[in-house]
């Protein structure tokens, strides 16, 4: 898990501790610092499933969905595997 704010796993913890379970997880390393940074540092076919959970695809969080130059798919597949998931916004109702 990448995330840029140090701020954000401690609220999480603190204020929603049944869904911060997942900071336990051996199967989970949380990383400090920018995604786009991660993942354009991250080998090619280095993970199975990318969730962005980011503001929407326009402003700061653009570069995650646009081609990069270093990488021939957008940026936010730039590292998956061959065979990814999904890739797409979701957009609630509410």
């Amino acid at each position: 898990m990448a995330e840029i704010d140090k701020m954000v796993p401690e609220v999480s913890k603190q204020f929603f501790p049944e869904m911060a379970v997942g900071f336990t997880d051996p199967r989970v390393t949380l990383h400090i610092c920018d995604g786009i940074k991660f993942v354009e540092d991250s080998p090619p076919d280095s993970y199975d499933l990318i969730v962005v959970d980011s503001s929407d695809p326009v402003g700061p969080a653009e570069v995650l969905f646009e081609k990069a130059p270093s990488h021939p798919r957008p940026l936010d597949r730039a590292c998956l595997a061959p065979r990814p998931c999904s890739n797409g916004p979701y957009m609630h109702p509410y």
